[in-house]
């Protein structure tokens, strides 16, 4: 039996004050954790809501990137079609001396290497020699140095030109140190101790590293959450010795200028309130440079643009006439040389591409810089975030419980458009970077759960009645008395059901083989998946009475066809209960008794206690069916009532008998399956033949009724067997033969037992 719960309308009462008491003080408490969650995370920086806030500051780019100006930069690019048309890479270190002595002579203001020759020229005629001296293929003694060596004739062009050599530096340690061209200055707090810290260089030979007057670094620190480059840092730490970028090299070797000055935000006043202190700005010549505190620029972006790139066989394969026209393009430009060719691995991700040439960035950074034009993100944005995300928290809680959600929705709304709205006016007009994700998901994780505290506090009575009534009543039933409690009454209401009684075969002699826990695991295996299988098909489970279920259809919900539903239930669960006796190891067997008639359904019990049941002779003869499956061996017995109501189904008539209790007898019919089986030929031949028997039966013709039940017990045709029913029959037959019923006999059966 299920356990019985008290409906108390003390408890309800008290229900509510709690409920007015939780209201006070629980929803702003939870708002107040929720929010300090929140400031916790925006100290922390988690990886995903930085990527979020990335991806704003990107889709302002995209929606208002940086116009397009003449520029001062070009890119000589290593391409495709260069590498095609010229051979793969590298080139001899010959051609990169033609193409520097070209630039020059074209009036090119710097020339900086996006690339790094780290490894002697291959094919250098000097390496060559010695390559075949080694081979004993060149006679000893031969004068190997007269012969050129391409490195030296490179290193030799450098000198002489306006040129900046490219490294990397790298957070894998080794022992390289390339040379200083220039020193740096500064103010304030030595820099070192804010910039980006490397362990390792990868640069020139020596030779190279030597020879031009600007040598830079031009590898990236994407960002950390997609390797996306959004800022480039102009100076950097090798150890404790600090390294010019490759952007700020070639600004001051266009300049011709000799320093590079960093200043920290102590050296002259700047420091702000909240800020951990860093650099404010690198000055390159003439050039003043706003940096955020690790010495880095925001880069704003404007795109690929016409006239930027030129490919680099342009400049080789020229003659004097084609050279004299690029003179115009290239005079007074810094020219960066890099790659975009994918092969040679220089592709990077930017805010407004995925796929970027590294040399493009560089440019992209150095025409800013020319153009005065930087994206600034103040030291004090952060706090300026997070407090107004606290203010709009704190508004939200306090106001929430005295206005409600609705309005504080709008409030809410309000607010989200004031950060997103503030966020773009300031990067459009004044090229700021405030990021709205924090204040905005702060401010709706606050409102959603101060609004869902209040929304539980408000359903905590109908939980309660939910809580005490799920476990007997239907879930439509309990759902409303969850919204009318003035429903828990005693009495009930007429209806039409059918109803469904369950029994276990032979419970007993399981039991006794099974200790309390076994048998309690074997039950709950078995009343489990019918159970389920009866609320698949439209049934309320009313009780559990040990090993038997008792169901009905039609309450507390209107049940169409609920007879037939009631038959395709009940041969679902017999299909459920295979599965159930090869994941139990016991051979289960039901007997499963249906009627329908006119119940009284409603709460029965007393003003203490009370259930949701179904009372009524109705109910009273579905369970005496039931008890009659084991003595005719069929597992569903159905009375007439539901046999007329349910079409399309195998019914087979068993037997006109009068229960225990009962006056009237009942035609009770075996239900054998679905509308494949009533439909199959073999039964339609069976249940004509079982039709004469039980015909000729009742009408005292014994041999005819011996002679067609054996024509149906001979008739092969799916569906369980009949030989009980049919031993059963002429066990009768038999004994009326030789003790004949009275004359007044009308093939009724008393039923003995219930």
């Amino acid at each position: 039996m299920l356990p019985q719960h008290r409906f108390s309308p003390r408890g309800c009462t008290l229900a509510v004050k709690l409920r007015t008491k939780l209201k006070s003080w629980l929803a702003p408490i939870s708002g107040a954790l929720v929010l300090f969650g929140a400031v916790y995370l925006h100290y922390n920086q988690p990886l995903l809501i930085e990527a979020v806030s990335l991806s704003v500051f990107d889709t302002y780019q995209r929606l208002k990137p940086r116009a397009p100006q003449d520029s001062a930069v070009l890119v000589v690019d290593i391409d495709e079609a260069s590498l095609k048309a010229r051979g793969q890479w590298p080139w001899p270190r010959t051609e990169i001396a033609e193409l520097v002595k070209r630039l020059t002579n074209m009036g090119a203001a710097a020339i900086a290497f996006d690339i790094v020759f780290s490894e002697p020229d291959r094919t250098s005629p000097k390496r060559f020699a010695e390559l075949l001296k080694s081979l004993e293929l060149l006679k000893a003694g031969a004068n190997l140095d007269a012969l050129p060596d391409n490195d030296k004739i490179l290193a030799e062009f450098l000198k002489q030109t306006p040129s900046v050599g490219g490294m990397i530096l790298t957070h894998e340690a080794n022992d390289r140190r390339p040379p200083l061209k220039r020193g740096t200055s500064h103010g304030g707090t030595d820099p070192a101790k804010y910039l980006p810290k490397f362990q390792g260089a990868v640069s020139n030979l020596d030779i190279l590293d030597a020879a031009p007057p600007g040598l830079g670094y031009f590898s990236f620190e994407p960002d950390r959450v997609d390797r996306v480059v959004r800022r480039l840092s102009l100076v950097s730490a090798l150890h404790d010795t600090i390294y010019p970028s490759l952007v700020a090299e070639a600004l001051r070797v266009a300049q011709n200028e000799d320093s590079i000055f960093i200043k920290s935000n102590d050296g002259s006043g700047e420091w702000s309130a909240g800020s951990k202190g860093g650099i404010v700005l690198v000055k390159v010549g003439q050039i003043v440079i706003p940096t955020n505190e690790d010495g880095e620029i925001w880069i704003y972006y404007s795109g690929p643009r016409p006239g930027r790139v030129m490919p680099v066989n342009n400049i080789l394969s020229a003659d004097q006439s084609q050279l004299q026209t690029l003179q115009q393009t290239i005079a007074g430009k810094i020219v960066l040389i890099g790659t975009s060719a994918p092969g040679l691995l220089d592709i990077r991700a930017t805010p407004l591409s995925s796929s970027t040439a590294g040399v493009e960035v560089h440019a992209e950074a150095i025409e800013q810089v020319l153009s005065g034009i930087y994206l600034t993100r103040p030291d004090w944005a952060t706090g300026a975030e997070r407090w107004a995300m606290i203010a709009a928290a704190l508004a939200l809680i306090f106001l929430m419980p005295k206005i409600g959600p609705l309005w504080c929705a709008v409030l809410g709304g309000i607010i989200v458009m004031w950060c997103a709205g503030g966020s773009w006016y300031a990067f459009s007009q004044h090229l700021y970077l405030f990021d709205p994700v924090y204040p905005v998901l702060g401010s709706t994780a606050v409102y959603l759960t101060v609004s869902g505290v209040l929304f539980l506090t408000a359903e905590r009575e109908r939980r309660s009645v939910r809580r005490a009534f799920s476990q007997y009543l239907a879930p439509e039933m309990v759902e409303q008395l969850a919204d009318d409690p003035e429903g828990l009454k005693l009495g009930g209401e007429d209806k039409e059901l059918t109803i469904l009684f369950s029994d276990v075969r032979g419970f007993t002699k399981i039991s006794e083989k099974l200790n309390s826990q076994e048998l309690t695991k074997l039950m709950n295996g078995f009343l489990t998946p019918m159970s389920d299988t009866l609320m698949d098909h439209g049934a309320t489970i009313d009780k559990y009475i040990g090993d038997a279920i008792m169901a009905f259809w039609n309450a507390p919900l209107d049940v169409d066809d609920h007879a037939a539903k009631s038959c395709s239930g009940a041969l679902a669960m017999l299909e459920r209960l295979k599965d159930v006796r090869r994941e139990t190891g016991h051979d289960i067997q039901v007997g499963i008794g249906l009627n329908t008639g006119v119940c009284s359904v409603g709460n029965f019990g007393s003003n203490q206690r009370f259930n949701y049941s179904a009372l009524g002779d109705a109910v009273n003869l579905s369970s005496r069916i039931e008890g009659l499956t084991k003595g005719y061996g069929v597992a569903i017995l159905v009375g007439q009532a539901t046999m007329q109501a349910a079409s399309g189904f195998a019914f087979l008539e068993v037997d006109l008998i009068r229960v225990v209790g009962k006056q009237k007898p009942e035609l009770v019919s075996a239900l054998l399956g679905g509308s494949e089986i009533a439909n199959d030929g073999a039964f339609q031949a069976m249940k004509e033949h079982h039709d004469n028997g039980l015909q000729a039966f009742r009408k005292q013709k014994w041999d005819d009724a011996n002679a067609a039940f054996a024509k149906a017990r001979a008739t092969a045709c799916g569906g369980p067997s009949r030989d009980v029913i049919y031993d059963l029959y002429s066990t009768r037959i038999a004994a009326y033969q030789a003790a004949p019923p009275p004359q007044d006999w009308d093939g009724v059966t008393d039923a003995t037992s219930k």
